[in-house]
Formats: C-alpha cells, structure tokens, sequence
C-alpha cells in the first residue's frame, strides 16, 4: 500500500504517509498498521499506538508539526473540568457530528478552542458558523481521547477516560504549559493547582473553560526561523503515562485464579474447562490486537471470572442472551455476581467495565447501558465474543444443539457482526482460529481422553491440557473409554495403568484390535512404572510410558509432540485437498511455521506456485497472473489440490507485502465479489 487516502481507506492515512516517507516507520509497519485499522474501523492513530511502535507523546508531537498546531494529550485533557458555558456553546450534536470537544473559550476576544482528530476537515470554519466565535483554533488530540471527552464532558460518563489505552489512573505529576501560539493568542496551562489541574487562560477579562489558578507567566517568543530552515516543532509533552501496570506477581496471581476457577468449572458437565478456554483464547486475541501488558492481563482475568457464581442451568453466552428470554432475565439478575462476590478484591477497572458490559450489543440493544459500538470497553467485546465461541463449539447444550467445528462457529459469528459482536474483532479471531486449526491448536480440533481414578491427580493434567488449547474428556475406568472413543474422535488417549478392577494393557489391546482407534497415540502415566510392565505396555504399542509423578508440563509437550507426530504420519506432509482445507489456511499454516518452500497449487488444469521464504510469500504464479495477483487468484479456489516441495528456496523476494496483508487483501476482494 503506497497510495494516500482513498475511498474506503481508514481515516488518519496522510499522517501513515508522512511517517513512512520521513523513516519514522517501515514499510511492513505500514502494511500493519493500515490493515489493522481497516479491520477494526478505527484510525491509523489508535493502531500506531496500539503496536507500541510510538508513544503518545511522539505520536501528538507529529501530528501537531504535520497540521501546523499544537496538542492536547490524554493526561491533561483526562484531569479537565470544562464549565457548562463552554460546552454550551458547541451543542452535544455538533460537536460528536464534528468529533470535538471545546476546551476555552476567551469571551472578550471571542477566541474559541476546541480539540479534535478531524484535523483535514474544515472544523474551525464549521464552528465558528455554528458558534458565532471570530477566531476557531484547532488543537490535535488522539481519536480515542476525543470520543472519551466527548463521553465524559457531554454524556458524564466518570469513567470514559479508563476506556482509553493508556489513559491514567493516578495523577501526581506536573505538566509543562504549552507556549503561545504565532497568532499571540493565549496560552494553555495544565499546572496543577489546589483545585486539581485546568486550563487558564493568560488574559485579565475572560471566561475560562476550565477555571484554575492563573497560569506562570509565558516566555517571550522566539525569534522567528530563517527561510528555508525546519519549521519548530510543538512543545514536547514532558509526562510518564501512570496505567494499570503488571505486577511482578501477575502470572502467579492470573494462574492461581486459572486453578481455582477451573476446580468451580469442574461441575459443570459440558463446560469443563470452559473458562480456562475463553481465557486462553481472550489472550491470543489481544496479543492479535496488540494489547499488552496489564491491559491483556485485565481481559484475560475477566475472562477467568466471567461466570463466576452465575450458577444456573443456563450457560449466560451474548448469543444465548439474546435468543432466550429465561437467558436474558437470568443474565440480567446475576450479571453483576462475580463483581459482588469479588467487591474486596481490587479488581483493574478494565476488567470490571469489561464484567459489567459483557450482554451490551454492539447495535445498542443490549444492557445495563444500551451502550453501541467502540462504546462499549474493548474487554467486554472480546470476552463476550470469544465465550460464544467456545460455547458454540465444546458445549452440545449450545442454541444448535451440537458442537459446531471452528468455521461453522465463525460462519455464525459473522452473521451476528454488527448485531451482537464487534465486525472487526469477529475477523481478528478468524485470523486467530484459522492459525490454530491448521496448526492443529484449536480445542474444538484437538480431543485428549484422560483415563483415570484418581479425580485429584486428573485435576492439574485437565487444566494444563485445556489451557495448551485441547478439548479433554476424563474418564475413571476402561468402560468409561470404551464409551467414550465410540462417541468421538480423540488425537491422544493418557492413561493410568491401574484402573481398579482393571488395568491399562487390557484397554490399549482392545484399542489396537478396533480398526478405528488402532492409530491413536496411546500413553501410559502411571506410579507403576517397573521394567516388566514398560516392556509390556511399548510391546502392545503404547507411545511412551511416563511415571507418576511426572509434571503436567512434561505430559503436555509429549501430547504436542506426538499429536504432531500423528497428523504428519496420516498426512504424508503439506498436502492434501483445497476442499478439505482451505489456501488461505495453509498460507497461514505456513507463514506462522516460517516455512521455506514451493508450494503446488492445481485447479481446473491450471497450475499455480506460491514461494514461501522464511514464512513470508516471496513470489507467486498462477497461470497468466503473476506475483500479488497471483496470489489473490489462487486464495479464491475452493477446488484443486496442494503439495509443499521443502527442498525449494526462493532466490529472491520480490512480494513485499507481509502474508497478513496479501490474505486480508485477497479476502477484501473475494467479498466484494460475493466470493466468500
């Protein structure tokens, strides 16, 4: 993507421009930046952030000197308290249809100021129509810091500004005053007074927007520039960003919550290890979405805890809510549980406004506050979208009345974009699924049968293996196996060797003897481990035969491997069928794996190539078409065949788009051709 804002191209894109012509990103950082923002519906701005790739601070800096202004950062603009005459003057509707915020307003000069992000729009002229003011100045401010002033100032929402990445939480820090502008207009001081921290405005006769302490006197003006030199840049926000940080004790804490709630899920039949899933996949999620640190943590807790206490025969999903009127009831008189029963704990407010929120809509109808949309926190979003997930695919007792696979669940979610869920974090999780299934990572994919008595032992096992992504079954004597394996599919069966009345051996030789589970990796945990029943167990074909007692990790990464180990052994390596799995899934597959390749594609006897260098896609062909074009031909195929050469290295790269950006690019198009 070289070109500047065009129709359909998210907002904010001259300043991604300008950031790469002037070195300040890379190239790949722009692919990223502008797909994620098309995805999500949301400015470049908030995406650069997100990544981390800029501070805030640099970020407004920038932008300030690119539109010839000043900025307002969220530190300052969070501690405001803007009286009513301000906000009076610019009435609520104009001022969100504008996305604005007036922060001064000088009476006797008649000099208004407001803050936006709207920055090419013609924002002054429209207010100062609107208002009647002689002067409009403009200042920079970050998207989501708008859209939280405007809840705040307008809506009195106390806690919009919490939403913000970033935003603070405590503040003791003192804030440099902004310098006078050219035109020899006041200054704007955030200096902390008794009353808190405003801004003044430096003239005798005026109304202030925000009536504090008269700012320091401000420093003659400097000397103008010679021609030709680098015109001056904003001042520079001199502030550390206080947040919600990670204690050095989070994952101590997050996985002592993880056992806990798990031991609570273990009474809950189908949902056995439900909310160690959603965790789990909440946190692949954010990581897709570049939230890090306490932000993630904060989700990923409110995730562990979203049902906590809400005990019932119903399973409280967003999609379940909105389809049942019991749900709905039930939901709206315990939504609030795990928040009552944990009110000492001293939760992050991420993750209470995202247990709070968790049945709004993202059309608006849902509750306790109808809110709609980026309205709505972030965590709430994600959490609400990913336990329908997982309910649609583990739990037989969903709306279907059967587990759905991976993309029948997406299928749905899709469907309920923009009604229930967020459009764009629906596809961030395709992305996040896809990877999984075709790495063969998915819990809905990957089944364990946990043979064994012993409830206490089978505990920490079933959590760790739920918490690698796999689905698992406990079971405590050979009939109970036998039961279950006749029911489903598993990839890997663990088994202790004392079964009570029974032991291991008699079950891994009726397996053997059962054409249909005779190939399933089959593995002995056990506390009996003496040389004559090792022997005995690898002579009847078990995999391996670990003893008690073993850690969980350890039984973990043998499942991995021998999982692995099992699909390579059916599948021969990469190859297969476009109608079992899809391109752009293997394309996936491959680029997480940094593969290095020539991958085969045939279709309706034309022959196609797609090279593949450390991951990324380095050149393609298929049939007249060549390089990207190539690849967005082949990505819409849902016949024909594939086969990975391994012993293939590309000379040269010359695709440079990253393999994220060529697959959404090729699923925009198949969309807009009504292909998917």
């Amino acid at each position: 993507m070289t070109t500047t804002a065009s129709k359909g191209s998210p907002g904010g894109v001259r300043i991604l421009d300008r950031l790469r012509d002037e070195g300040r990103i890379t190239a790949p950082q722009y692919e990223s930046f502008y797909h994620q923002a098309k995805r999500t519906g949301e400015r470049v701005e908030e995406s650069i952030l997100e990544s981390g790739a800029m501070t805030e601070a640099d970020l407004l800096k920038f932008v300030a000197s690119l539109y010839k202004t000043r900025f307002v950062s969220t530190e300052r603009l969070s501690k405001a308290e803007i009286d009513r005459a301000t906000l009076d003057l610019v009435p609520r509707r104009i001022a969100e249809r504008l996305q604005c915020v007036p922060i001064l307003y000088d009476r006797r000069a008649q000099v208004l100021s407001v803050v936006t992000y709207e920055l090419e729009e013609d924002v002054g002229k429209q207010l100062a129509v609107a208002t009647g003011a002689r002067e409009v100045r403009v200042f920079a401010a970050r998207p989501a810091t708008v859209r939280a002033a405007l809840r705040r100032f307008y809506g009195g929402d106390p806690h919009a500004f919490a939403q913000v990445q970033g935003a603070p939480t405590s503040y003791a820090l003192g804030l440099d005053a902004f310098e006078r502008g050219s035109g020899g207009g006041p200054s704007i001081s955030l200096d902390p007074s008794p009353r808190g921290v405003g801004i003044d405005l430096e003239l005798d006769d005026r109304t202030p927007a925000l009536g504090f302490a008269p700012a320091p006197p401000v420093a003659p003006r400097p000397a103008a520039p010679a021609r030709g030199a680098a015109p001056p840049t904003p001042p520079e926000l001199k502030i550390e960003m206080p947040r919600f940080e990670v204690a050095p004790d989070w994952a101590a804490y997050l996985e002592t919550v993880n056992v806990l709630v798990t031991v609570l899920d273990g009474s809950r039949a189908e949902l056995r290890g439900h909310s160690s899933q959603v965790a789990r996949l909440c946190g692949q999620l954010a990581d897709r979405l570049s939230i890090s640190g306490g932000d993630r943590h904060a989700i990923v807790l409110a995730a562990h805890l979203h049902d906590v206490g809400k005990a019932s025969s119903y399973h409280l999903t967003a999609l379940n809510v909105s389809r049942f009127d019991g749900h709905r009831l039930q939901a709206q008189r315990s939504y609030l549980t795990p928040l009552r029963m944990l009110e000492s704990a001293r939760l992050p407010p991420a993750t209470i406004d995202a247990l709070t929120h968790l049945y709004e809509r993202y059309d608006g109808q849902g509750f306790p506050d109808r809110q709609a949309g980026n309205a709505i926190p972030i965590g709430a979003r994600i959490v609400s979208l990913v336990e329908t997930y997982c309910d649609l695919t583990v739990n037989p007792k969903n709306p279907y009345r059967r587990t759905l696979t991976p993309r029948e669940a997406l299928d749905v979610l899709r469907q309920l974009g923009s009604q229930l869920f967020d459009p764009g974090l629906v596809g961030a999780l395709r992305q996040v699924v896809v990877g999984d299934e075709t790495s063969g990572k998915n819990g809905a994919r990957t089944r364990v049968l946990i043979v064994d008595p012993d409830r206490e032992e089978t505990t920490i096992l079933e959590l760790r293996l739920a918490e690698a992504g796999h689905g698992v079954v406990v079971v405590r004597d050979r009939a109970e196996a036998i039961a279950a394996i006749a029911k489903e599919r598993f990839q890997l069966i663990v088994s202790e060797l004392e079964l009570g009345g029974d032991d291991g051996f008699t079950l891994l030789a009726a397996l053997r003897a059962e054409p249909s589970a005779a190939e399933i990796p089959f593995v002995f945990l056990t506390r009996k481990a003496d040389r004559e029943s090792v022997a005995r167990g690898l002579e009847l074909g078990a995999a391996d035969f670990l003893m008690k007692p073993a850690s969980a990790e350890l039984v973990v990464a043998k499942t991995a491997q021998l999982i692995e180990a099992g699909v390579r052994r059916r599948g021969g390596g990469l190859a297969g069928n476009l109608r079992d799995i899809s391109l752009p899934d293997v394309i996936q597959a491959l680029g997480n794996g940094r593969k290095t390749g020539l991958l085969h594609v045939s279709a309706g006897g034309t022959i196609g190539e797609i090279h593949f260098l450390e991951g990324a896609v380095a050149d393609a062909r298929f049939g007249q078409s060549a390089r990207q074009e190539a690849i967005y031909a082949m990505l819409a195929l849902k016949e024909g065949e594939f086969s990975l050469d391994p012993a293939f290295k590309p000379a040269a790269r010359v695709i440079n788009e990253s393999t994220e950006a060529l697959l959404l690019e090729g699923m925009r198009r198949m969309d807009e051709a009504g292909l998917s």
